[in-house]
């Protein structure tokens, strides 16, 4: 699920089962909801600095399900989390969230890439010299890059 219909259209090549575009944040949950048959999500991680996708992706849970809240709020913005305890209470999800690594997870991350047992290459939609910095700056500005990166 993205709320950026163009970099949604990027993610296609990742091979998920579904893709959503979250653009009207109240009807997205319904249409999520309805490809799992309103079972909800066994695992959902909401990997995003928006308060208002936290609440609805904890309506997306399923029964004994979790729900990630992967992204902090910038500084002095609202950041409160509301959602219906009956909803969470009755269908027994568990919320935590997630901040930072070790160095124990970089070395992990650093083999697994290195290895190939992840493949990352798909993910680099653009490379920029250090002199084109500028323009490495105005893709991922546009949206146009999914990642990017900048070679010295």
């Amino acid at each position: 699920i993205d709320k950026d219909s163009k970099r949604l259209k990027q993610a296609e090549e990742f091979g998920a089962d579904v893709y959503l575009c979250s653009e009207n944040l109240d009807s997205f949950v319904q249409l999520a909801l309805e490809e799992v048959k309103h079972e909800g999500f066994d695992v959902d991680i909401a990997a995003c600095s928006n308060v208002t996708a936290f609440e609805q992706s904890i309506l997306l849970g399923a029964k004994g399900g979790f729900i990630n809240l992967f992204g902090g709020i910038r500084k002095k913005a609202k950041d409160t989390v509301m959602f219906p305890s009956n909803f969470v209470h009755y269908r027994q999800i568990s919320i935590g969230g997630t901040f930072s690594s070790s160095k124990k997870h970089h070395k992990t991350a650093l083999n697994y890439l290195s290895s190939g047992k992840i493949q990352t290459d798909y993910l680099i939609t653009h490379k920029f010299s250090l002199s084109d910095f500028n323009d490495a700056i105005n893709v991922v500005s546009s949206g146009d890059g999914f990642k990017v990166i900048i070679e010295p």
